[in-house]
């Protein structure tokens, strides 16, 4: 028997791109890039940045666009 594979549309789907996060605090500004969705891309910054640097963001004002 012969083995056909499948592939399936994942159209509606949103695939990961490069979205740029913003995050501006009183006296500076935070500019990083992560790869994922749009929905995840904010809370995968703070997430890293609180990993690498321990930086507590939770009182900055984040903001998401797409990378170019």
């Amino acid at each position: 028997m012969k083995t056909i594979p499948i592939t399936i549309n994942e159209s509606d789907a949103e695939s990961p791109k490069l979205w740029r996060v913003t995050f501006v605090g009183d006296y500076a500004t935070i500019i990083t890039t992560v790869e994922g969705t749009k929905d995840d891309a904010q809370t995968l910054a703070e997430n890293m940045l609180t990993d690498y640097y321990d930086w507590d963001l939770s009182r900055w004002v984040g903001e998401v666009e797409e990378a170019q």
